[in-house]
């Protein structure tokens, strides 16, 4: 049971990573890497693969911290086995080289409960200032700054991600912890900021489709509690404020 177990998260961890791919266009000057909330990321030497990065900015000690989902770094080390999972890349920026680390990450499984602290799915990104500029504004989704709760049911949220860019529809579930949205997302889009379209802050990130993708809702994880989380810890990102220029 334990074997079957661990096969199957492996699994679903392979398929939330994404395997849709966008040819890059390089955007890299001077060998830096142009990125915000929105950018294709990847991580280890899996070229194939990508997920969205959610936000950037800078901690309490001035690092410059990315967020995202946990489980595509964890796909990474442990199903695809890459020993350099945690090194980050820029998917349109592949001139620029390894750009960041992911310094901690939690994942698991799909099916976790997300009001756990020890369920949640995040990664923490530490990104090398002489390679990275960080951008507010991705496609066209521009982060405002961070909600202070989920939206309210039937309102309208955006998300910006690297396989489908951005899209829109309605809240159709929330809680602390969850936000449900026809905001839809497909392979790849993992991690792709979730933003109120009231006022531009991120109240989360896309996890996966609830269902069949474009025919069932969106599920997010709330940005508040993985911030919390993340404070907590006192390492890397705590205190974390996104770009706001």
């Amino acid at each position: 049971m334990k074997t079957l177990k661990r096969i199957l998260t492996g699994a679903l961890a392979l398929a939330f990573i994404g395997t849709a791919t966008i040819a890059p266009t390089t955007n890299a000057l001077n060998g830096k890497a142009y990125i915000g909330g929105g950018s294709g990321i990847k991580f280890g030497t899996q070229s194939a693969m990508g997920c969205t990065l959610t936000t950037i900015g800078n901690d309490n000690q001035g690092n410059l911290v990315g967020i995202t989902v946990g489980h595509c770094p964890e796909a990474a080390k442990t199903t695809l086995n890459d020993p350099n999972w945690a090194n980050v890349t820029g998917e349109n920026d592949p001139d620029a080289g390894v750009i960041g680390t992911v310094v901690y990450h939690k994942f698991s499984g799909a099916n976790a409960n997300y009001t756990n602290p020890a369920n949640r799915d995040y990664a923490v990104i530490k990104f090398d200032k002489t390679k990275v500029v960080p951008l507010k504004t991705v496609g066209r989704t521009a982060i405002n700054g961070v909600a202070t709760s989920t939206p309210p049911w039937y309102s309208n949220v955006c998300k910006e991600g690297r396989t489908t860019a951005q899209t829109c529809g309605i809240v159709t579930g929330t809680n602390a912890y969850v936000v449900k949205s026809f905001a839809y997302a497909i392979d790849g889009d993992s991690g792709a900021p979730l933003v109120n379209t009231s006022d531009g802050k991120l109240v989360g990130y896309v996890q996966k489709p609830e269902g069949i993708p474009y025919l069932s809702a969106t599920v997010s994880l709330a940005i508040q509690p993985v911030l919390s989380d993340i404070t907590a810890r006192g390492s890397v990102g705590a205190g974390f404020v996104p770009v706001l220029q």
